[in-house]
């Protein structure tokens, strides 16, 4: 029960963070390309390879991963969102923003996650020397 607490807490926080993050970028880009989703998936990216790298070196309580990992970050990135708007430029015949969605997100967010593992391993090992 009490790890469904923390998935709880962390996805209540993670699904408001995407909300009004998604909801200002798009309003300050004023573009049909889905500008809100790409940063919030690929932040999340960048944030799971630091927390997976943190937890890998347990420096975080394995509780935390429920909050963060699972919660927070399974509600602040959204898989769905993200296919549902490259359905929505593909049903609006926008084709090149369509592939550029698909493909730029997916480079972008796997180029995060590696990114996110690298600069972990910096900072822990930083500490290490401390």
């Amino acid at each position: 029960m009490k790890n469904l607490i923390f998935i709880f807490i962390g996805g209540g926080f993670g699904a408001a963070t995407r909300f009004l993050c998604s909801k200002y970028i798009n309003e300050i880009s004023q573009s049909t390309f889905p500008w809100g989703t790409f940063t919030v998936n690929i932040t999340g990216a960048f944030i799971i390879g630091v927390l997976t790298e943190f937890f890998d070196n347990s420096l975080l309580a394995p509780e935390m991963r429920l909050l963060l990992i699972v919660g927070y970050l399974g509600a602040l990135t959204t898989f769905s969102s993200f296919s549902m708007e490259s359905v929505n430029l593909l049903r609006g015949g926008e084709l090149r923003l369509l592939a550029l969605n698909i493909i730029v997100t997916n480079i972008t967010g796997v180029a995060a996650t590696i990114a996110g593992i690298y600069i972990s391993r910096i900072l822990i090992n930083s500490f290490k020397g401390v």
